[in-house]
């Protein structure tokens, strides 16, 4: 990724009142004020995700990794169909990338989040919200690429809708 601009830092008081106090003299003493009123403490090591409810036995990296493979051969099939038949190294590095992925996920117990992702995608697409493309540059694009960010419904099955 490369930026227009080498102003992407954290500048100093100094610097935002060069650029920007002009514009808003308030702004940055309204700003350190409220700053200054924030306490937060971010516990470090511990996982904040929420668990998604799922049926009794089925587990989050489970269910995403259920999703993800078959989601990722339908996509297969959908290609193969429109350009033929695909070479056996591609579908395998495909699959490999996919499995590499989704250890990565299950290792660092992120598998609930994608699932939750999933859902909001899934009711956003189903109200005809438009969904970007920007997240598939992030880590887990070849997850959501696979299962196509379908949605898990509350019955315990999930529903993708059209278009990714």
């Amino acid at each position: 990724m490369r930026f227009g601009s080498d102003q992407f830092y954290v500048k100093t008081a100094e610097e935002f009142e060069r650029a920007f106090g002009h514009a808003a003299p308030d702004a940055l003493a309204n700003t350190l004020a409220i700053a200054e009123r924030c306490n937060v403490k971010i516990e470090l090591g511990v996982n904040k995700i929420p668990e998604i409810a799922l049926p009794s036995g089925v587990t989050a990296d489970g269910k995403l990794r259920e999703m993800a493979t078959a989601g990722l051969e339908r996509r297969l099939e959908e290609r193969a169909k429109r350009e033929g038949e695909l070479p056996q190294a591609l579908v395998e590095e495909y699959r490999r990338r996919l499995a590499y992925e989704l250890s990565v996920i299950e290792r660092t117990g992120f598998a609930s989040y994608f699932l939750i992702v999933a859902d909001f995608i899934g009711w956003a697409k189903d109200e005809r919200i438009p969904v970007g493309r920007a997240a598939a540059a992030r880590p887990g694009a070849w997850s959501r690429t696979a299962y196509g960010s379908p949605r898990w419904t509350r019955s315990g099955t999930s529903s993708s809708s059209n278009g990714s």
